[in-house]
């Protein structure tokens, strides 16, 4: 599989839209559109490390979640599919980099 950071070595997919892939040097998650969306609505100005610049170019740039800091808010927006220790660590890791992932916006609860 083509991926932003070179030709895949690992594919795992770890859920229906959420795949996680590895390469040589680098690796991170591949979003189906509509997990992508879900995210956008959480998070609307957020934009991909892929899509400023940090991988070749994609046309599909804005569903790729680097390893290292974009998968955080995977982790976040999709909890049901990693374990809790991981989905702590990485929420607390999203709302300390607003500066990065942007402002969370959350329905509000109906009564």
């Amino acid at each position: 599989m083509w991926t932003p950071w070179d030709d895949s070595q690992t594919i795992k997919i770890l859920a229906d839209g959420i795949t996680f892939v590895t390469t040589a040097g680098h690796g991170g998650m591949k979003l189906s559109a509509d997990r992508r969306e879900s995210i956008a609505k959480r998070f609307p100005t957020f934009n991909t490390y892929v899509s400023r610049g940090g991988g070749s170019g994609a046309n599909d740039s804005q569903l790729w979640f680097e390893e290292d800091c974009d998968v955080c808010l995977v982790i976040h927006c999709f909890p049901e599919v990693f374990p809790e220790d991981q989905v702590r660590r990485a929420t607390r890791y999203v709302q300390s980099n607003v500066d990065y992932f942007g402002h969370e916006i959350v329905p509000e609860l109906s009564a």
